[in-house]
């Protein structure tokens, strides 16, 4: 599979047209092709309903608008003939040359529409999906978008049919994001960014990420007006590299030299026998742990409070963790911006 067409743009219909991962997630530089390529072959290049997925009602509501309509850039030919008209305060449906071509909805709210019927929809592309650092967090959107995919499927592989394909694009703004984490994406996504690899294929569960990298569209831009004021938004903008990535404490320990302390959800948390006196979180758990706790809100809140010294001791960059998922997971439960 080519990255990139000879225009220098992301080559979106290759990977939507793709059957064999009904799920790709991808993470890219600005600009590049990823939103316009999507939506090229979602309106030209297929007579198939896709649902238009944003994060939250705000989001969704301005897109599904004459003045911020998404198919303007698809050029006058495709903008001029849709028409969007709302179909409850939640969605807002849109249609080329009067015949319904798809909805635009925001996850955020997609929980209120579960009983209704997607059947005849098989794209979800989910437009922006990890947020900037500054915008409020959403809990559990990792969680949520599986429902969504979850209520958009239904049974249609059990009579036969093709899965929907989930769509995801984004820029590199905050690598601690949960739907990174539910989707298991952090380990491999950490692995390309430090291999400078561009493709993760796992066949086993039906899932593609991409991590372009040296975009021609990104070495034009880097002579434009914005890009040669220079500073860290360029990483994230022109680089596709996470602005707070830190490769520090992430590596496989012997557990020979640890003492098993506590168990919390599925992460295990050891001290270190020597003077150094650091800490290491695993999801192998062996030995006998002094406390065990679930991952309910009580128990959050238990560990949380007797244990708040890891937070110090992560601070300090005394914890090792096994993954980055782990370590991810350790901020997300101690609050840590």
């Amino acid at each position: 599979m080519k990255m990139y067409l000879p225009s220098g743009y992301l080559n979106m219909a290759e990977i939507m047209e793709d059957k064999k991962y009904p799920f790709v997630f991808g993470v890219g530089a600005r600009g590049i092709g990823k939103t316009y390529g999507a939506l090229e072959y979602l309106m030209k290049k297929t007579e198939k309903k896709f649902i238009l997925l944003r994060l939250t009602q705000a989001e969704a509501e301005l897109v599904a608008s004459e003045e911020a309509n998404p198919f303007k850039p698809l050029g006058p030919e495709i903008a001029d003939r849709i028409k969007f008209k709302k179909v409850d305060k939640n969605t807002t449906a849109f249609f080329l040359d009067g015949d319904l071509k798809g909805v635009v909805m925001a996850l955020s709210t997609f929980a209120k529409v579960r009983g209704a019927d997607f059947s005849d929809y098989d794209f979800i592309f989910f437009d922006e999906y990890i947020p900037e650092k500054h915008i409020k967090k959403i809990a559990h959107t990792g969680e949520a978008l599986k429902n969504c995919y979850e209520t958009v499927n239904r049974n249609r592989e059990l009579n036969g049919q093709d899965p929907v394909k989930l769509v995801c694009m984004a820029n590199a703004l905050n690598f601690n994001n949960d739907i990174l984490i539910e989707f298991h994406l952090s380990e491999p996504l950490h692995r390309m960014q430090k291999k400078n690899q561009q493709f993760f294929f796992d066949d086993a569960r039906g899932l593609m990420l991409i991590y372009p990298q040296n975009s021609p569209i990104s070495e034009k831009k880097n002579e434009t007006a914005l890009y040669k004021l220079g500073g860290r938004y360029n990483n994230m903008a022109l680089d596709n590299t996470f602005r707070e990535y830190y490769d520090g404490n992430i590596r496989s320990m012997n557990l020979k030299g640890y003492k098993a302390m506590y168990i919390f959800d599925t992460l295990c948390f050891y001290r270190s026998v020597n003077s150094d006196r650091t800490w290491y979180i695993s999801e192998t758990c062996k030995g006998s742990f002094k406390e065990e706790y679930g991952n309910t809100e009580f128990e959050q809140m238990q560990f949380i409070r007797k244990h708040m010294l890891l937070h110090d001791l992560y601070l300090a960059k005394k914890i090792i963790f096994e993954s980055p998922e782990l370590e991810l997971r350790f901020v997300d439960l101690f609050k840590i911006a």
